[in-house]
């Protein structure tokens, strides 16, 4: 697993490196182009130019040409990090209003800034130290993103992608089969397969936005998650609550000093549907799994100190039980319960959580657990989703199945019957 991620890591500073070296690239054969901003994918590289006329895919080889050569130069790429007004007004200096605009929106206390020769931008995330260690990439094409009005102005926006990799057979690899990685996100596979719709718009802020409407197949797979955690809770044993607090977990300790329940354990459990309309939309790259408008659930045992440690293998059995039905891959949460006790002791609380990956290889938090000493008891709290949207997401991402074998998962949580 380490290797895979630190793999996947210098996988990330080959394709942004690369990403960087297209903008400069297009913006010698195109001087009158505006750059607007850059990134990775899952299977490769972009970045996003703002143009007055038509760009011609003719171009291509030209490009990748050029960006052979810029690489050979072996040239030292610096990244600074800046205060973001001292960023904003070096971009500008720079003739790159966008990234500076961005830079203004950032809630970053510091804005990166990359340096190859003449050429700067601003990027998040990291780089190659000289363009000669980029090698083996190749452009795959280009794609019209939503146009984009600034100062009144609506402006045409093209998007130029290509890939890279370690090694030449990968490339090799990725070339033979480049469609089914293009489809390999839960936002198009899902639109897809009939779960939902999405439409790509830019907002406001000039930021891309995706707005995602479940539908058919897809409320209903909604649905049954919902009530596949309603019957799993209710054959352990917890009272379903609705409640109407902002924070979950606060008003289940709430309801708990109100009643004051005699007898231990006292179960509860809630999943609640997504609070409000998110007007603004989510990232296209990251999609559901940052969305906010999302149903969340959580779960709480009030026991005692002899009631602990049972309550505890159980709880982690119960949680662990219910990734093997999604069949997410999951890290080893197990603890002996003589190490929860010294923690417990330490600090009061222990936290358990399983970290899931997407396409991308990119860390996200699934199922959690945490354990801790409260007024005099002791308290066991659960999401067994996170956000049920996020677990719908990993498993279309899940880069070990096809497509068939994702739809036989999510039949599963259909038909599920306990």
């Amino acid at each position: 697993m380490a290797g895979r991620v630190v793999m996947q890591r210098q996988l990330s500073r080959i394709r942004l490196t690369a990403a960087e070296i297209l903008a400069a690239v297009v913006m010698e054969y195109l001087p009158r182009a505006y750059r607007l901003s850059g990134g990775i994918r899952s299977w490769g590289f972009y970045y996003d130019f703002v143009l007055s006329t038509p760009f011609p895919e003719e171009m291509l080889p030209l490009i990748e040409e050029r960006m052979r050569h810029l690489a050979a130069m072996n040239l030292e790429i610096k990244i600074h990090e800046m205060l973001p007004q001292n960023a904003i007004d070096y971009l500008h200096h720079h003739s790159h209003p966008y990234a500076a605009h961005f830079a203004s929106m950032s809630s970053a206390s510091l804005v990166q800034i990359f340096q190859m020769g003449e050429f700067v931008d601003s990027i998040v995330g990291e780089s190659l130290p000289n363009s000669g260690e980029l090698q083996i990439f190749k452009l795959v094409g280009i794609s019209h993103r939503p146009a984009l009005t600034f100062r009144g102005d609506k402006k045409r926006v093209v998007r130029i992608y290509g890939t890279a990799f370690h090694e030449k057979q990968a490339l090799k690899d990725f070339l033979s089969k480049k469609r089914g990685y293009f489809d390999c996100t839960h936002l198009t596979l899902g639109e897809r397969m009939g779960l939902f719709t999405t439409q790509i718009f830019r907002s406001l802020d000039l930021f891309e936005r995706a707005w995602v409407v479940w539908r058919g197949e897809g409320e209903r797979l909604l649905y049954h998650l919902k009530a596949m955690w309603r019957s799993l809770h209710l054959k352990r044993g917890f009272e379903l609550i609705q409640t109407t607090g902002g924070c979950l977990a606060q008003s289940h300790r709430q309801l708990y000093n109100h009643i004051r329940p005699t007898k231990l354990p006292f179960c509860i459990a809630e999943i609640r549907a997504p609070p409000s309309i998110e007007a603004e939309g989510i990232s296209p790259s990251e999609g559901l799994f940052v969305a906010k408008n999302v149903h969340k659930d959580c779960a709480h045992i009030f026991c005692s100190r002899q009631q602990l440690k049972e309550l505890i293998n159980t709880s982690l059995e119960f949680l662990g039980g219910i990734l093997k039905i999604f069949q997410l891959d999951r890290g080893s949460t197990s603890l002996p319960f003589s190490q929860i006790e010294e923690r417990l002791q330490r600090a009061g609380e222990v936290q358990i959580c399983w970290m899931l990956r997407d396409g991308y290889e990119r860390p996200w938090q699934g199922p959690n657990l945490t354990i801790k000493r409260w007024e005099g008891i002791y308290l066991i709290q659960w999401s067994v989703y996170f956000s049920a949207e996020r677990i719908v997401a990993l498993i279309l991402e899940d880069g070990k199945k096809d497509l068939s074998q994702k739809k036989e998962v999510l039949s599963r949580i259909v038909n599920f019957d306990g």
